[in-house]
C-alpha cells in the first residue's frame, strides 16, 4: 500500500472521529470521509469491555490481540477515547448517532433515537456497502424491555445493507 493511501485513510479515520467526539453528527463524519479519501474503506471495530491496558498496540508485554493491533497500525489508534454512557447499548447508540442524552428522562430515551440519524444511514446514503457484525445480544434487533419479558425494537440494524447478529437465541 503506498503512503500516500495510508495518509488519505488516516485522514479519513481521524476525520470521523474527531467530528463524532465534537457532536457534528454522523452525516457531518460521513461527508468528511467521503470527500478526504472518496475511495477508502471504513473500518469501525467495538468491543464491549475490553481493557486497552491489555492490548500490545496500547504497550502490553503480550500478544493479546495480534489481528486487533496490526489493523489498528493500519489505520489510527486513539491514546484516549472516553465513553457517552456506561453501559453497551447507549454508548453505542452515542457513537453511531453522534449524540449525547444526558439531559433526556429514561422514559424518553427510545423516542429520542427514533428519528436519529445514524452512521450507516449516512455512509450508505454516499455510496458506502455497510455490514455490522455482531454477537452482543441487546443489539441484535430485539432486546428485553425493562422488566425483562416483552422484547423491543433496537435501532442498531439501521442503516446496514447486511446486519447479522451471532448471539445464542
Amino acid at each position: 500500500m503506498a503512503p500516500l493511501a495510508i495518509g488519505a485513510r488516516r485522514l479519513a479515520a481521524t476525520l470521523l472521529g474527531t467530528l463524532a467526539v465534537l457532536g457534528a453528527g454522523p452525516a457531518a463524519a460521513a461527508d468528511a470521509v467521503a470527500a478526504a479519501c472518496p475511495d477508502c474503506n471504513v473500518l469501525l471495530i467495538t468491543v464491549d469491555t475490553l481493557r486497552a491496558d491489555h492490548l500490545p498496540c496500547y504497550g502490553y508485554g503480550r500478544a493479546t490481540a495480534p489481528h486487533l493491533c496490526g489493523t489498528a497500525s493500519a489505520g489510527v489508534l486513539y491514546e484516549r477515547a472516553y465513553s457517552a454512557a456506561p453501559a453497551t447499548v447507549g454508548a453505542l447508540r452515542a457513537m453511531l448517532s453522534g449524540q449525547v442524552i444526558s439531559n433526556v428522562e429514561p422514559d424518553q430515551v427510545d423516542a429520542h433515537y427514533a428519528g436519529a440519524g445514524y452512521l450507516a444511514s449516512d455512509l450508505a446514503a454516499r455510496g458506502f456497502v455497510t455490514a455490522a457484525f455482531t454477537d452482543h445480544a441487546a443489539l441484535g434487533g430485539m432486546r428485553p424491555n425493562a422488566t425483562g419479558r416483552q422484547p423491543k425494537r433496537t435501532e442498531f440494524a439501521k442503516g446496514f445493507a447486511s446486519f447479522a447478529n451471532f448471539a445464542p437465541g
